[in-house]
């Protein structure tokens, strides 16, 4: 959760995460619109190109044990959510520094994204699923308001400690 003025979105309560940073919610349209597509839609494009590999990624990230493990949590707090459903693959803006994210719309949903444009690979896209499961996670359970940077900084904090952001050798990665 990169905080990038392109995140800002400026939500009506504090429960829907007033002042939290967040993809817009014109992301919205295109993680729906790329979801769907005919067999006429599907040209070899860097687009789609990019949009199947970042679902196959997804696909293989739903196989990692901590993966299931949190989407089994989410459904024992009462915040049941598919796989197909609740992430989604869209292209991110170039301007857009940041690799996925956790957000709240403005009918109260929640989802995560994947830059299909930006994941370089499985490992990664399982990284960043883990972590976004983790503010999802806490989000259902905690009710955090994402306007207290003391909340949100305690998410973020458990977030890049259990999703393996602060593993040695992705440290020495960087």
């Amino acid at each position: 959760c990169y905080a990038h003025p392109l995140l800002s979105h400026s939500a009506s309560s504090s429960q829907r995460g007033e002042g939290r940073q967040m993809l817009p919610s014109s992301f919205a349209a295109a993680a729906s619109s790329s979801s769907s597509s005919s067999s006429a839609e599907k040209k070899a494009t860097p687009t789609s190109e990019t949009l199947d590999r970042c679902r196959r990624y997804k696909e293989a990230a739903f196989k990692d044990k901590r993966v299931s493990f949190l989407m089994k949590m989410l459904a024992v707090y009462g915040c049941p959510v598919q796989q197909h459903d609740f992430v989604h693959c869209i292209e991110f803006p170039k301007e857009l520094k940041a690799n996925g994210g956790f957000r709240i719309k403005d009918d109260d949903t929640v989802d995560i994204v994947l830059g299909s444009n930006v994941i370089k690979s499985e490992k990664e896209t399982t990284r960043i699923l883990r972590h976004e499961l983790i503010h999802a996670l806490d989000h259902c359970k905690y009710d955090v308001d994402w306007s207290d940077p003391k909340q949100k900084a305690c998410s973020e904090i458990r977030a890049a400690s259990l999703s393996g952001d602060c593993d040695y050798i992705t440290e020495l990665a960087r």
